[in-house]
């Protein structure tokens, strides 16, 4: 839909701003959980355990959902997603 709008499809110009401002947001939050070896598990907890909660590994169904969504975010040109991408392909690899 980004794609789309920004080609000069139907939405004005402060549309295409709010939308990217979303997707970054998003794209952040995602980022923020990514654990040290470039998976994601369930919890969501970026690669430390909550105080009470026992460990959870990353899970690589998990991680090829969110490794989708990083390429996207990549297409899309946004800062740090091809790093990230990278990190969550070498983690299913």
């Amino acid at each position: 839909a980004l794609r789309w709008i920004e080609r000069g499809g139907a939405a004005a110009p402060v549309a295409v701003v709010r939308l990217r401002a979303e997707i970054a947001s998003c794209f952040a939050r995602l980022a923020a959980v990514q654990r040290a070896d470039g998976g994601f598990d369930w919890i969501g907890v970026g690669g430390g355990a909550r105080k009470g909660a026992r460990e959870v590994g990353s899970d690589a169904q998990l991680t090829s959902r969110a490794h989708a969504v990083l390429v996207r975010a990549q297409t899309l040109g946004f800062a740090g997603a091809a790093e990230r991408a990278s990190r969550s392909r070498a983690f299913l690899e």
